[in-house]
């Protein structure tokens, strides 16, 4: 059987009288040459393909990557959140514990009754003005702990050691979904809110009722109370009384209490003395505090006097001792209270 032609020769024959030309090739060559630009074609066509689905995978990776990111973020912020409000509350709770503290302090132990605050202006007040008022408490949340209310998939970022969820994403050990991770952390920074506006109210009513306790105090250790002198006895009223000079009738502006010469005479609140020396108009040597409050007491026909004037005294300080200057029958104090100017009764003031 014949063989076909191994080569095939190509004459180019000029239409002008040039020399013409002739080319050689191999079919089988050529139809190799075919082949191989197929394959090549096909080659690309695949890569092109391939290369356009890996890039669509690549980018559908990298979106769900930075949703991911920004949900970390998101979260990562939620959980600072929740870091510093924790930490409020317990800034909260260290107040709430030193104002436990001051009224413990100032009670020692004691049940007060919690005045008005406007009830203890400096400024007299009226004679029924200091009464009292509506008792101020406040309920607290006791052994308030984080680690009580922190949920599980939360309580790893604030109390462990894992501070920041880019590094738990980047390296794949997220235990819970970020969803369920998010929202927890979510419900519970709205919960510490709420009870960190609790603790506020408390902190608050606490600090309001540490200043009326304060002000109490204050107008307590300031009011008259007590007796001038220790052992004494009422040996003249408050009123109109005879005169013990037998000049009729007068109006006694205090009391007189009996007691020996040199005897101390005790100041019977807080305050500022405002006079030490000779008084005219019989009292000869006296001493005047002012209280505050409207209030001032007068201690006269002193033998001699301890304090001077600008003098800061406290309830019990010895001011002078007992004697008979001035208009006086004997040994004894002339002892007055004195409320915005005008002369009381001293005795309801000796309890």
């Amino acid at each position: 059987m014949p063989r076909g032609p191994r080569r095939v020769q190509l004459i180019v024959v000029p239409s002008t009288n040039r020399q013409s030309y002739s080319f050689y090739f191999y079919p089988a060559l050529l139809a190799a040459g075919f082949g191989l630009v197929v394959l090549v074609v096909a080659a690309l066509v695949f890569g092109l393909r391939f290369y356009q689905a890996e890039t669509a995978r690549l980018r559908a990776e990298l979106a769900e990557m930075e949703a991911l990111k920004q949900q970390a973020r998101l979260q990562q912020e939620e959980l600072e959140l929740m870091k510093e409000t924790a930490k409020q509350v317990d800034q909260e709770l260290s107040q709430i514990r030193r104002l436990e503290q001051d009224l413990e302090t100032m009670t020692e132990g004691e049940e007060v009754q919690l005045p008005s605050r406007s009830s203890f202006a400096r400024s007299a007040p009226a004679a029924d003005a200091a009464r009292g008022g509506p008792e101020t408490s406040a309920q607290l949340v006791p052994a308030l702990s984080l680690a009580n209310i922190l949920p599980d998939d939360v309580s790893p970022y604030v109390l462990g050691k894992r501070n920041t969820l880019a590094m738990d994403l980047k390296l794949g050990r997220l235990t819970t979904p970020m969803d369920s991770t998010l929202e927890s952390a979510r419900d519970l920074r709205a919960r510490l809110a709420g009870q960190l506006a609790r603790l506020r109210d408390s902190a608050r009513s606490l600090a309001d009722g540490r200043d009326q306790l304060a002000a109490r105090l204050h107008y307590l250790a300031h009011k008259p109370s007590g007796w001038p002198v220790h052992g004494a006895e009422i040996t003249d009223g408050f009123g109109p009384r005879l005169s013990p000079f037998g000049w009729g009738w007068q109006f006694h502006d205090g009391i007189d209490m009996g007691q020996d010469y040199g005897e101390p005479v005790y100041a019977t609140g807080a305050g500022t003395v405002v006079y030490a020396d000779w008084l005219a108009g019989g009292y000869g040597k006296c001493v005047i505090i002012d209280h505050g409050y409207g209030f001032r007491t007068l201690y006269a026909h002193l033998q001699d006097w301890n304090v001077s004037a600008g003098q800061e005294v406290s309830r019990g300080d010895v001011i002078g001792w007992v004697g008979s200057t001035g208009l006086s029958t004997g040994p004894h104090l002339h002892y007055e209270v004195l409320l915005n100017g005008v002369a009381v009764d001293p005795e309801p003031y000796l309890d």
